[in-house]
């Protein structure tokens, strides 16, 4: 458990699929996944699938906390050295599942976003360092402070370690909530032929 967050709990692996429904609920609307799953019906039916994925990577290379065991509110972390999500590692999630899923396009698309994403994160993020890969609420849940709640306490643990914290976000709107927190702003990248925008923030506070 983060240190000095009694409220807080550690997933164990009978909550995760019920994390990554969370997750595709918080992101049915995130700019990244709508590029990804255009449709709409076919998002709000099938994005679990690329959550459980995420979920399950981050459950054995990391880990997953939430506020309560009601889920209301979810975060996955990396340390940095497990923080370049390989290929290998994800087959071994069930990212074999995507392609038949959700199409090739949908792979075409990922790996640009990602190398573009891996290349802004190692630039940007000193060793060692903590990543915020997920931070989700139940959007029956949102603005009830869940988030706020969990990053407060995620970057309290930081403070004592010594560590700074690395994040990217593709949708705008989510800039001033971080930046509240203390993230910096350190890259932004467009995606000109997917009109898309991705942000690298850094939580520096040593």
């Amino acid at each position: 458990m983060i240190e000095g967050s009694n409220d807080i709990i550690k997933l164990n692996k009978n909550k995760l699929k019920k994390a990554a429904m969370i997750f595709s609920r918080a992101f049915q609307s995130g700019p990244i996944y709508m590029q990804f799953i255009p449709d709409d019906e076919k998002r709000r039916k099938d994005l679990h699938i690329l959550f459980e994925g995420f979920v399950c990577y981050s459950f054995k290379y990391g880990k997953i906390y939430a506020t309560s065991e009601n889920l209301e509110g979810i975060m996955a972390i990396l340390p940095s050295e497990t923080s370049n999500i390989t290929t290998w590692r994800m087959l071994r999630c069930g990212a074999w599942k995507y392609p038949l899923k959700f199409g090739l396009k949908f792979i075409e698309q990922g790996k640009q976003i990602d190398e573009i994403s891996s290349t802004i994160h190692r630039r940007i993020a000193p060793d060692p360092h903590v990543y915020l890969w997920l931070l989700g609420v139940d959007p029956s849940k949102q603005g009830k402070g869940f988030g706020s709640k969990l990053l407060r306490y995620l970057l309290n643990d930081c403070k004592k370690k010594n560590l700074p914290c690395y994040l990217e976000t593709g949708k705008k709107a989510n800039l001033s909530f971080y930046e509240h927190f203390g993230f910096e702003v350190m890259e932004e990248y467009h995606f000109k032929d997917m009109n898309l925008t991705l942000w690298g923030l850094l939580w520096n506070k040593k």
